[in-house]
């Protein structure tokens, strides 16, 4: 029972810190500039590719350079707010963190007085929570039925995947063992320590262990479950997205969470923490972004259908792009095309394959459009670059010894 009690207390400490690295810091990051763009399963998307991009990437450069460690990884992974700060605030930035230093200096030096420094951080904590529980109302009010819907299915999932992690202590893949060896050796910044592989896995699962200190061996046995949780959660997203009815997707969902109990072998590599396993999230936001992408009708392209004097006119007003607060549409969508493909080739390149014959099936669906040269240029080099920012690490790797 208190193995049981254990495995639950870890498995929320895993989940609280994916969610923390892949989901919370880059909404904090990106939620004003995405404010308004698209619907919530397109910026849930945005985000989860944008978390898992920036954080194995980050563990590439740390690891390849020999300087990965506790204090390399937390100043990497909040480099992009400090940086924002500098930006935003430059000189003034200074000047506040002075400020917050002689503040901090006088409530030790006993100066300020603990009841004024409570009172303080009670208003900070008065705005905040009022803050949230105002756009936790708005959400409810919009999004109640659904967002009922999705902890439903999170705890169905986490029932069906679960209870084999509470109750089995060891691992549920004979592979998984390697897979602890690797990371293992990443704590030594001894990366590809047996030959060179798509790491995508490993360096996500090092972040967790070297930043919040979860043992190698308690990710690998629990993570799973998480991962599986993302998996699905994702194939909910890319079905609102692509779906007319808006809960035909939960419908398809729950049939295929609880197929694995009319036929469990087709399912049971959900039950171990894999490479492949994880790079299917990637996979269906690759087609997605792709197939968004393609949907997109700048306005020259619209007025160069039309005539070469409407293109003209177009190009002379500046409006060759649609843009959503400084960001070009198109761009965005090629940007976040380019890093799916990225993250299946640096996760698994079995993934990759699955998500070439999406592209393949996205292309003839597209015929009309994909091979229209302005198009057909920008989603190949899309694609080709995730290509080389995956194979990159690995091929210098590889250079290097």
């Amino acid at each position: 029972m208190s193995m049981a009690i254990l495995s639950v207390l870890q498995l929320t400490e895993i989940a609280a810190a994916y969610v923390f690295v892949i989901l919370l810091l880059p909404w904090l990051f990106l939620r004003r500039r995405l404010a308004g763009f698209g619907s919530v399963p397109v910026r849930f998307m945005i985000y989860f590719l944008t978390g898992n991009f920036y954080i194995i990437n980050l563990v590439y450069l740390l690891q390849l350079l020999h300087i990965s460690c506790w204090l390399t990884l937390f100043l990497g992974t909040f480099a992009p707010f400090i940086a924002t700060g500098f930006v935003k605030y430059k000189g003034g930035l200074l000047a506040a963190l002075e400020k917050k230093l002689v503040q901090t200096l006088l409530v030790l030096g006993g100066e300020t007085g603990r009841k004024t420094l409570f009172l303080h951080l009670r208003k900070r904590l008065k705005r905040l929570l009022a803050a949230l529980s105002r756009k936790g109302s708005e959400a409810v009010k919009k999004f109640g039925f659904e967002i009922l819907l999705v902890f439903g299915l999170i705890l169905l999932l986490v029932y069906m995947y679960g209870t084999n992690a509470v109750n089995v202590y060891g691992y549920c893949a004979s592979d998984v063992v390697l897979h602890n060896y690797w990371i293992n050796e990443m704590g030594h910044n001894n990366i590809f320590a047996d030959g060179v592989y798509p790491f995508g896995m490993h360096c996500l699962l090092y972040h967790l262990h070297g930043l919040f200190r979860i043992p190698v061996y308690v990710l690998l046995r629990l993570f799973y479950v998480v991962q599986t949780v993302m998996i699905h959660l994702v194939l909910l997203a890319f079905l609102r997205c692509v779906c007319k009815s808006k809960y035909a997707p939960y419908i398809g969902i729950v049939i295929y969470i609880v197929s694995d109990r009319f036929y469990q072998y087709t399912y049971i590599r959900y039950h171990a923490t894999l490479p492949q396993e994880l790079g299917m999230a990637f996979i269906l936001p690759a087609a997605y972004f792709a197939m968004a992408f393609l949907q997109e009708k700048n306005v020259v392209s619209r007025l160069k259908e039309a005539g070469d004097a409407g293109a003209e006119e177009a190009e002379k007003v500046g409006g060759e792009e649609k843009k959503e607060k400084g960001i070009t549409v198109s761009g965005l969508y090629l940007a976040l095309f380019a890093a799916s493909i990225s993250l299946t080739l640096t996760i698994h390149f079995y993934d990759t394959f699955i998500a070439g014959l999406f592209c393949i099936a996205i292309g003839a669906g597209f015929c009309f459009r994909v091979f229209r040269w302005e198009y057909f240029k920008r989603i190949v080099a899309a694609g080709i670059a995730g290509i080389v920012i995956a194979v990159f690490p690995m091929g210098a790797a590889y250079v290097t010894g």
